[in-house]
């Protein structure tokens, strides 16, 4: 066996566990050869020198994303969000029951029925006779005195709106009808009488002169009322078909199957229709009340929006205070204003978040 190891080597400094258990000696500051070691590396005393910390990070100065950069990082962001919606099935069938409301105001105020026709009528011609008189004439001729307010739905300024435009063209064949029908003075009389019944049905073509004779050259208003006036049928067009296209697709939202978006837009598109049909109808009623301050006179807009629903004035004190519009909104316009506020409104809430937490239970 071999000799075992003197403990008197153990004194020299070489010897890996001289310091062990004693004070670290400066002169000897590298343990032995083949040792090993677990202090951090010694840095070079030159490599330090001016060295000055600091808490404060680098600014790194980047270049702005470019879009593709900026829609690739929106579809990354996308893609590792915790989160997914879901959509409110209560929420989505409020906002189905107001689109088809709004769809079925228009669809009953296009076919022009005339037991409901002042309940889904765009403007209304009213009678202003007050209840007074009305309750007089009937004490001294003993017969229930009748309404004579009269009603435009939509598709009249819609119709007449086409005509204008096929008379525009030249393909207007009323003309060449008018000829054929000539024949005896008997055969004239009756054809030229179902088409004078149309034409004074016809309100958008006879308000639609008016208008044009109204124009200045000295005031522009009239100029933008009759412009106004001329193209709001677009408007009517436009808000029902983004009616139906949003109906149909907040049908598919209150199943709850799927994700549907647009509801917003649809609702600001309906509402912007609405607000050029208000402005449309009130132009045309200053024309036609003669109001010295112009077109666009919104001292009348409660009148104007309200004397279709409360009706006529009480007796002849009321009737003098208010003032004698010839045209006033009748119910479809309110729906045109108040329905799409309602469904811009709920389009905020009919998405809910759901984290992804939920399939971890």
């Amino acid at each position: 066996m071999p000799n075992k190891l003197d403990k008197s080597m153990m004194n020299s400094p070489y010897y890996a566990g001289y310091n062990k258990g004693k004070a670290n000696h400066s002169q000897y500051p590298y343990p032995a050869a083949g040792a090993k070691s677990y202090a951090p590396p010694m840095r070079s005393p030159y490599r330090q020198q001016g060295a000055v910390k600091s808490s404060v990070a680098p600014q790194v100065r980047t270049l702005p994303l470019t879009p593709k950069e900026r829609r690739k990082l929106k579809r990354a962001q996308k893609r590792n969000r915790n989160y997914f919606f879901v959509m409110r099935r209560g929420i989505s069938f409020v906002m189905f029951v107001c689109f088809f409301l709004y769809i079925a105001a228009f669809a009953i105020s296009f076919v022009n029925l005339s037991p409901v026709n002042g309940f889904v009528s765009l403007f209304t011609l009213p009678d202003n006779t007050s209840y007074e008189e009305r309750w007089a004439e009937e004490a001294e001729t003993g017969v229930y005195y009748v309404d004579k307010s009269d009603f435009i739905s939509v598709g009249d300024p819609i119709m007449g709106f086409i005509d204008w435009i096929k008379v525009k063209m030249g393909t207007d064949t009323q003309a060449a009808v008018a000829e054929e029908t000539e024949g005896t003075e008997e055969t004239a009389e009756e054809s030229q009488e179902p088409v004078q019944e149309e034409i004074t049905k016809q309100y958008y073509g006879d308000y639609l002169r008016i208008m044009e004779d109204r124009q200045s050259d000295f005031d522009i208003t009239p100029k933008i009322a009759y412009l106004l006036f001329q193209y709001f049928p677009v408007a009517l067009a436009i808000a029902a078909l983004t009616g139906l296209i949003a109906m149909i697709t907040s049908f598919g939202a209150a199943r709850g199957r799927r994700i549907y978006k647009g509801f917003a837009l649809a609702s600001f598109i309906m509402v912007i229709a609405g607000v050029i049909t208000l402005a449309a109808g009130y132009a045309l009623s200053n024309v036609i009340y003669s109001n010295p301050l112009g077109a666009f006179d919104f001292t009348n807009i409660q009148s104007f929006l309200l004397r279709g629903v409360t009706g006529p004035p009480y007796g002849s004190a009321e009737a003098l205070a208010t003032p004698y519009l010839q045209l006033v909104s009748g119910f479809l316009l309110l729906a045109m204003l108040i329905l799409p506020l309602v469904t811009l409104i709920l389009s905020v809430f009919c998405r809910k978040k759901v984290s992804y937490k939920i399939f971890d239970k």
